[in-house]
């Protein structure tokens, strides 16, 4: 960037650096200047490193913009980048604009090639179940032969399950289930989404008009989407958690120790909300690591993972501490909009595994919902809006803002406008 300094951090599977010289130009750069603020930014599910440089540069150009109209003389802001290995999902429908289309009628081509790029990223327990799946669809197997190779997948996903609160857990499911997902045969009988009413989607009696389906078709190529769309989603839940614990929060402390006064404010959109979450967190007690803004922009996960005593009181979010310790010395904001169909959907999917489907899928009531579609519940949050470009916020130190932006954020990517940068430097700079 021009006017705001940047700096990558590409970080492997493991939480590794990839590069091993990114590091100390950062390093270099904060001993030889006198930077004030450093903005991370965090990408979500990408099929390649531009889409995510793209996002970083439309941002920080309309930051740039914003910082001109502000009187911030005093500050000086650099900014990085952290690149990780994400995966979009399989169905083109889930992310507007984007994913590994696996159209239907197509042949198995295409579903072996995203297995074969799962193979290439996945974490090894579930290498070995998306290669037999892989070879299933070489072999072209019938539902039923496959639906015990699946129900491994659902117990490898259950055991990855890294917080213990039982935030997103399937729970049980059962050889049924996994054939009618495979044929989708009675999968989702009784219940279609109403893609905007009211700004919400609703599941809905078939019988009603101006519906559409849960862009789920029927036949077992289709049905594998719908499997390797949910292995994508736990997998790179689980990534982008250990990226941010692992990789990024120990290169936050360094930059701490070098230049102690530094604000760090975090940026993630989609999963990359669940990483700088991580990051602020650790990968162990006295890791922990206070910044001075969170920002989550649709994020792609819990809606409850920062709450107190969710689920009729049994639970905290597996973040909470993120609150209790007081971590986040600044604002905290969190746009969401039942707009995004990413979030909803990829919910919906865990919702209906784990028989929660609601009258509204993925909304407020469901134990499932994300961040990007309701906002952060049982928090003490305050609710309020993106707001019109030019309007003002009132944010507050150590406070959670939900912001409501159904008119400026149309979509999961579409975070990228004038409006959000302005929330932005609100929370920089209250």
């Amino acid at each position: 960037m021009d006017d705001i300094p940047f700096f990558e951090l590409q970080f492997d599977k493991k939480a590794r650096l990839a590069i091993a010289a990114e590091w100390p130009l950062i390093e270099q750069a904060l001993n030889e200047n006198e930077f004030t603020d450093v903005i991370v930014l965090s990408h979500g599910w990408n099929n390649d490193m531009d889409e995510a440089r793209r996002l970083y540069d439309s941002l920080l150009q309309l930051i740039c913009l914003e910082l001109d109209k502000r009187n911030v003389a005093s500050r000086r802001f650099s900014a990085i980048g952290v690149l990780w290995p994400s995966k979009k999902f399989a169905d083109k429908d889930l992310i507007p604009g984007g994913a590994a289309n696996v159209e239907a009628g197509e042949d198995n081509a295409e579903a072996i090639r995203e297995c074969v790029r799962l193979e290439e990223t996945a974490t090894s327990e579930l290498t070995e179940v998306i290669k037999a799946l892989r070879i299933s669809l070489e072999e072209e197997s019938e539902a039923d032969e496959l639906s015990g190779k699946l129900m491994n997948v659902i117990e490898s996903i259950n055991m990855q399950e890294e917080d213990g609160s039982g935030e997103e857990r399937l729970g049980p499911v059962d050889r049924k289930q996994i054939e009618m997902m495979l044929v989708d045969e009675g999968f989702w009988e009784g219940y279609e989404v109403d893609e905007y009413e009211g700004g919400a989607m609703h599941a809905k009696a078939a019988e009603r008009d101006g519906v559409i389906p849960l862009s789920f078709e029927s036949g077992i190529k289709n049905g594998l989407r719908n499997v390797l769309n949910m292995v994508t989603y736990y997998l790179m839940k689980d990534r982008a958690g250990i990226v941010g614990r692992k990789g990024l929060n120990p290169i936050l402390r360094k930059m701490k120790q070098i230049k102690p006064e530094i604000k760090i404010h975090l940026v993630g959109h989609s999963f990359g909300a669940r990483l700088v979450s991580s990051a602020i967190m650790g990968e162990k007690a006295g890791d922990e690591l206070a910044v001075d803004s969170l920002s989550l922009l649709q994020a792609a996960f819990s809606h409850y993972a920062f709450a107190e005593r969710y689920n009729n009181g049994s639970l905290d979010g597996s973040f909470r501490s993120v609150i209790t310790s007081r971590l986040v010395k600044g604002p905290f904001i969190i746009t969401h909009t039942r707009n995004d169909r990413a979030v909803a959907l990829a919910y919906a999917i865990a919702s209906r595994l784990a028989r929660q489907v609601g009258e509204s899928v993925g909304d407020r009531n469901d134990i499932y919902g994300g961040l990007g579609g309701n906002g952060a519940l049982d928090t003490g949050a305050t609710d309020g809006a993106l707001l019109e470009y030019g309007g003002k916020y009132d944010f507050e130190p150590s406070k959670i803002y939900n912001l409501k932006a159904d008119d400026y954020i149309s979509d999961h990517s579409d975070v990228k406008n004038r409006e959000t940068a302005a929330a932005l430097i609100s929370a920089f700079i209250y």
